[in-house]
């Protein structure tokens, strides 16, 4: 802010600013930052292009200090209301479908922190939590330990959960197990189906079972369909499974099941059948295949597919979220946790989006699409494009931040966990004494 106090002949003082001032601090200053938190930005990187421009900016410690007095509290009292909102109509609805996950903020075994996240059937998020390593025995407890806090957070609101679906977690399918028996936990379809198509790549690659490459998209989207269309029964699901063993083969009816006796494709023609590469039963690509389908881990895993569950739009969540929290970047707590609300509270305002519309032309009032390449199904596909989102809520945010200064009455932050200082658990060494220690491989 640039600031000129004028003298003038009568001995009147008057003093001019560039900004208008809210209790003392520059409107622009106090604005700004809130612009730098709630459009998913960081501090030093608006500060190097301002220094690019050879424009004044104001410094990392104007910043911090507002994003400390003012910004978090409002990011936490906005997502406190919209939780509250969200939680008020699950529960009048009664009994809740949830799916939960988890995003660690760095890939691996060495994260420092993990957000887990749980979201209901409408795909609005309901509960979020950040767990620091240094809070469990390691960064693979951290998903378990933040799922657990999140189905407290939503007892503590009386909030009844029918049914939670999570990825292929180990200590999670353990603790629904023993300690929430009476919650129905079902897994993502789409994580069981990766495992199926990592396993049969990886056999597919050996000598002699190059004939079941073919069939591991098939494979996959079987498992979907076996998902889809089982009712709710088990049995019925693990008999339709195991029936892909008999299509392989160009055999379409069978006996020895008690609900699946043939398939359920229309009769093929035979110039469907000759240009089909069906595999011989006791060939090294079927004993590849049946080793996989008769596994005993994915017959037992599979019973909970009964409800058709997947984590899609978590996965589409997560994507989101790295605008607010890209994994290059380190956080504080107090930034992870004010980042994820900011990530929900994005979300939720642009949940159920509507499919976008040709405006004008020949073509006007025609749903837009646009053509893609993905990688992994190494093909051309057809996108959806969804209609622009809304920032309104960022608007409400800005102004509170703003009768926050004015007033001075800012809501108090929830009490912060004693977290330590350093993930090391031990007090550091001196500098001094650290440089003494230093050596470089590249000294000669």
């Amino acid at each position: 802010m640039f600031s000129v106090k004028m003298l003038f002949v009568n001995n009147h003082l008057t003093c001019w600013n560039s900004q208008p001032l809210i209790k003392n601090i520059a409107a622009g200053n106090l604005l700004s930052s809130a612009a730098i938190l709630f459009s998913g930005n960081t501090f030093s990187h608006i500060a190097q292009f301002a220094s690019f421009l050879n424009l004044k900016f104001f410094s990392h410690t104007t910043y911090y200090n507002i994003q400390k007095k003012y910004l978090y509290p409002v990011v936490n009292k906005a997502w406190t209301e919209e939780r509250r909102s969200i939680l008020d109509e699950v529960k009048s609805k009664g009994p809740v479908n949830l799916i939960g996950d988890g995003r660690c903020d760095s890939p691996g075994h060495n994260a420092k922190y993990c957000t887990y996240t749980m979201m209901t059937d409408e795909g609005k998020v309901a509960a979020i939590n950040v767990v620091q390593v240094t809070e469990v025995t390691s960064s693979n407890a951290m998903e378990k330990e933040g799922f657990e806090r999140c189905i407290q957070d939503l007892a503590r609101e009386e909030v009844s959960i029918k049914r939670i679906a999570t990825d292929h977690h180990t200590s999670i399918s353990s603790s629904m197990k023993k300690d929430h028996a009476e919650i129905d936990h079902q897994y993502d379809v789409w994580h069981l189906s990766k495992w199926v198509i990592k396993n049969l790549s990886k056999k597919a690659k050996v000598k002699g079972c190059e004939d079941l490459l073919p069939w591991i998209r098939s494979v996959s989207n079987h498992m979907w369909w076996c998902s889809a269309t089982c009712d709710g029964n088990a049995e019925v699901l693990k008999e339709k499974w195991k029936s892909v063993l008999f299509h392989v083969t160009n055999k379409h009816k069978w006996n020895g099941y008690t609900h699946f006796h043939e398939c359920c494709h229309p009769r093929l023609t035979s110039a469907q059948i000759r240009k089909k590469k069906w595999l011989k039963p006791d060939t090294p690509a079927y004993i590849a295949l049946e080793e996989v389908v008769l596994n005993k881990k994915i017959l037992k895993d599979i019973e909970k597919l009964t409800e058709f569950c997947h984590t899609g739009e978590l996965e589409v969540y997560h994507s989101e979220y790295l605008k607010y929290c890209p994994k290059r970047e380190h956080f504080s707590h107090k930034g992870m946790v004010a980042r994820a609300q900011l990530t929900a509270l994005d979300h939720n305002a642009n949940c159920g989006r509507k499919q976008a519309v040709i405006q004008s032309g020949p073509h006007a009032g025609e749903a837009r699409y646009k053509v893609s390449f993905p990688k992994a199904q190494k093909q051309w596909v057809a996108k959806p494009i969804k209609e622009k989102k809304s920032y309104a809520y960022v608007m409400v945010l800005m102004d509170t931040v703003a009768n926050a200064c004015e007033t001075g009455e800012v809501e108090v932050e929830p009490e912060a966990r004693h977290l330590p200082k350093n993930i090391s658990g031990t007090a550091p060494p001196s500098k001094q004494e650290l440089v003494d220690k230093h050596r470089s491989r590249f000294n000669r």
